[in-house]
């Protein structure tokens, strides 16, 4: 399923700190029709590309490596906006009690799973 696009195309941000995993996950929503994703690795990243574009989903890790918590970052920007949140991690336990948010474990992740994951999330808002 893909996401309602207006002229401008829906935007996209993923939070997380494996290059690969962020590459996969931009793949994939690109793949879902989303016709930009910006990545950020940290938390100030997070909020500096939320201040200057506004997303029109967040996929977002739980554990960042630069010490930051991906939940934190996620209710930061969703205390800002009615965004649709959706965690990816591999301890989706971690956010299972998280009310607002779709929780997807990195074991069953594909393009099917994400898709799911999004249109869960956007029953929260």
């Amino acid at each position: 399923m893909t996401p309602d696009l207006d002229s401008s195309g829906a935007h996209a941000l993923v939070i997380e700190d494996d290059p690969l995993m962020a590459d996969l996950l931009r793949h994939y929503l690109i793949e879902l029709g989303y016709r930009s994703v910006d990545v950020a690795h940290g938390a100030l990243t997070a909020i500096t590309s939320v201040c200057k574009r506004q997303p029109d989903l967040v996929v977002a890790d739980i554990l960042l490596q630069d010490g930051t918590n991906g939940l934190e970052v996620a209710r930061r920007i969703h205390h800002r906006s009615s965004v649709p949140l959706v965690f990816v991690s591999s301890l989706p336990e971690l956010a299972k009690h998280e009310i607002n948010a779709s929780v997807l474990d990195k074991k069953t992740l594909s393009p099917a799973s994400l898709s799911v994951a999004i249109e869960d999330a956007r029953t929260y808002c």
